[in-house]
């Protein structure tokens, strides 16, 4: 049985991955993030930000630098590209998760 930090550096690793050049998820890596003409961009990013909380986690648990530093170019990448016509869903529910773990990490 694997222990809880295998699972924990599985499952940061593959979300790392994911990890396009650009800072966001690549949609040629991670079958899960796709895009879609009927959806808007903040509604397309909705998955980052628990991203980003499960890397910063994953960090506080192993101390891997990796993960923070993956974590920290998801939140750049998602904070800079935040659809700007959706400032209750940006500012409440995915911009603040994002930039307070950067901030603190």
């Amino acid at each position: 049985m694997p222990t809880a930090l295998t699972t924990i550096h599985a499952l940061a690793d593959t979300i790392v991955g994911w990890q396009g050049p650009g800072g966001g998820i690549d949609p040629n890596t991670c079958v899960f993030h796709h895009t879609t003409p009927l959806l808007k961009p903040s509604a397309y990013g909705q998955d980052t930000p628990w991203l980003v909380r499960a890397l910063y986690a994953a960090y506080d648990a192993t101390g891997e630098a990796r993960y923070r530093e993956s974590a920290d170019r998801y939140s750049v990448h998602f904070i800079a590209t935040m659809y700007a016509n959706a400032p209750t869903f940006a500012i409440g529910d995915a911009v603040d998760p994002c930039f307070s773990g950067y901030r603190t990490h």
